[in-house]
């Protein structure tokens, strides 16, 4: 009986250990993969670089509104065209780097409709390119950035790019149904500035009826675009003031008034679960093993037997419905996981995966930890950006927001990020893998504080790590901790479900803002 006992733990444990190891290369072999990937912020830098674009363009005659565009904007106007150029340049590279990693791999289907999507991507970043390029004199760089939009590109951009080319060559080229061409395929500053070029071009009279109406539009874009930064900026600005006027107050408390201070050790914290390292181990490579398998084989096995292959067609509506029911497939198995392995551990002590509605601290911890958030993640995320030169990949949710202007899609997205994610990310790190962490390193370590500072850490990267993106790892470790600290505080689960969903919120409605038409 001992024998088979221990024969059947070597097996357990060289399971494990096999399991972890396949667990380890798929996470190595994804953020190297996303390593070669455009950020996500990237993309929306370049949707506030078209917003600058167009408000710069503005040309108000009151003085009140020239004082918004100027604090908006700025008031050099070389300076925002140097630095669209540097925007766009360092995105059309990635794009292009990103496109010849995937040229390299099996062309299967799916890499067929990314590689065509990958192409689009190029094409429209090198007409917006080139005519920023003309803006700024570089009218050589223009025509060779235009021209270099070949046959794998739609016939449209290859039309428009052959229009564009025309209009800023010595002597210039006016192709026939140019305007149409140019207000079907170009959009905002971009736009404007071709139709500009264009009339220039014909030679028509200031007052012309054309020109005129173009100048509306142009006036009409730049008061949008006002409102769409004012928007934007308010999460930033406001919420990040007000983090830092939290922050300073907080360690202001904690100097002179150690003793009701929210950051002040709290020597009495007796944070023990009845398991040991080794079933948290065991927990988190079963979940992240089940995860994997559900979303990358069970379900992709399951829509090609079912004939369902998302594309182009689907509306909106479809797509959000498709990333809402897989994320919740893929990450049910996780209570399963916790019924299976915990269940010998019942009845839990009261404060592990405690939900205390009634007690109302968790919506000061959880705001509160939410506006102390946005500054400490906004100064991270500019380190990490400037670390990783816009490459890194993102949140694949966070092209997809920004494109959807259905209602149902919207609604839909929204409980994707700001309650399914929350419910099982924050159960999982906070409510499962931080009270483990802490009470096996205080097992080890004799100083409460550090074992806790321990766990908050360990289980903020872990939830970075399990994004699977590079460009996520240093913001989301920072959030992560946030969200452990104000749990270890709170000691109520819904306080870091609040944060994290305020925080995903606050993401979905500057998406909404900058993808609006």
């Amino acid at each position: 009986m001992t024998l088979n006992k221990t024969i059947n733990q070597a097996v357990k444990q060289i399971s494990l250990v096999a399991l972890t190891i396949l667990a380890i290369a798929f996470i190595g072999l994804s953020l190297l993969e996303s390593a070669n990937s455009p950020q996500a912020e990237s993309r929306l830098d370049l949707m506030q670089t078209n917003l600058i674009l167009q408000v710069s363009a503005w040309q108000p005659k009151d003085q009140e509104k020239l004082t918004l565009k100027n604090v908006l904007v700025g008031a050099d106007q070389q300076l925002i065209y140097s630095q669209s150029v540097t925007a766009y340049e360092t995105a059309l590279k990635s794009n292009q780097e990103e496109l010849n990693l995937r040229l390299k791999s099996n062309q299967d289907q799916r890499l067929i409709e990314k590689l065509d999507k990958s192409s689009q991507n190029i094409s429209d970043l090198s007409l917006r390119l080139g005519i920023l390029y003309a803006k700024v004199g570089k009218k050589t760089e223009a025509i060779a950035t235009w021209e270099q939009i070949n046959q794998k590109s739609s016939a449209q951009d290859q039309s428009i790019a052959q229009v564009l080319a025309g209009l800023w060559s010595q002597p210039g080229l006016i192709f026939p149904e140019a305007e149409a061409q140019i207000r079907a395929s170009l959009d905002g500053w971009f736009r404007n500035q071709a139709l500009e070029q264009l009339y220039q071009a014909q030679q028509l009279e200031p007052d012309s009826q054309s020109i005129m109406l173009a100048s509306e539009r142009r006036d009409l874009d730049a008061e949008i675009a006002i409102e769409k930064l004012l928007l934007t900026s308010s999460v930033t600005v406001i919420g990040g003031g007000l983090g830092m006027i939290l922050i300073i107050g907080l360690i202001i408390q904690r100097l002179f008034f150690a003793k009701s201070s929210p950051l002040q050790p709290t020597p009495n914290f007796n944070w023990r679960t009845p398991w040991q390292l080794q079933t948290t181990w065991e927990v988190m490579v079963f979940w992240f093993i089940a995860y994997v398998a559900m979303s990358q084989i069970f379900l992709p096995l399951a829509l090609r037997l079912l004939n369902i292959f998302p594309d182009s067609s689907w509306s909106s509506k479809d797509r959000a419905i498709f990333i809402l029911i897989p994320y919740i497939t893929a990450m049910a198995p996780m209570l399963l996981i916790f019924k299976g392995v915990l269940q010998k551990f019942l009845p839990l002590p009261n404060y592990l995966f405690n939900f205390k509605f009634w007690t109302w601290n968790w919506l000061g911890w959880g705001v509160g930890g939410y506006i102390a958030a946005i500054p400490i993640v906004l100064i991270v995320s500019a380190l990490n950006q400037q670390l990783l030169g816009g490459q890194g990949g993102g949140n694949p949710l966070l092209p997809i927001l920004a494109e959807d202007q259905n209602d149902i899609a919207k609604l839909v997205l929204w409980m994707t990020v700001a309650i399914a994610a929350p419910f099982f990310e924050e159960l999982l790190f906070r409510g499962f893998l931080l009270p483990s962490l802490v009470s096996g390193f205080s097992q080890r370590i004799k100083s409460n504080s550090l074992s806790t500072f321990m766990g908050i850490l360990i289980s903020g990267l872990g939830f970075a790590i399990a994004h699977l993106n590079l460009g996520d790892i240093l913001p989301l470790t920072a959030l992560g901790m946030i969200m452990g600290f104000v749990y270890t505080r709170s000691q109520n689960l819904l306080a870091p479900m609040l944060l994290h969903g305020l925080w995903n919120s606050g993401t979905f409605f500057t998406l909404l803002v900058l993808g609006s038409s």
